[in-house]
């Protein structure tokens, strides 16, 4: 997991590395209809934020999100 804050944003990238190849969880190991990613999403852009997530090249999965953060004693972004 990575935190940053510049320029009134903070910037989180969290990554989760690929599961040796004979424990790989495929879709049976998940439930169904959740709005894990759709739902972080919304509540980022709902904040004036962006998030990106996905599957990477090698295996694994990354999340990035950049949130506006109020510089200290501002109370603004």
């Amino acid at each position: 997991m990575t935190l940053d804050y510049a320029d009134g944003r903070l910037q989180v990238e969290i990554v989760n590395a690929a599961p040796p190849a004979r424990r790989r969880p495929t879709a049976a190991h998940w439930p169904p209809g959740g709005r894990g990613v759709l739902g972080m999403r919304e509540r980022a852009e709902l904040h004036g934020g962006e998030l990106t997530a996905g599957a990477q090249p090698g295996g694994g999965f990354c999340v990035q999100a950049s949130l506006p953060y109020p510089a200290a004693g501002t109370g603004r972004p």
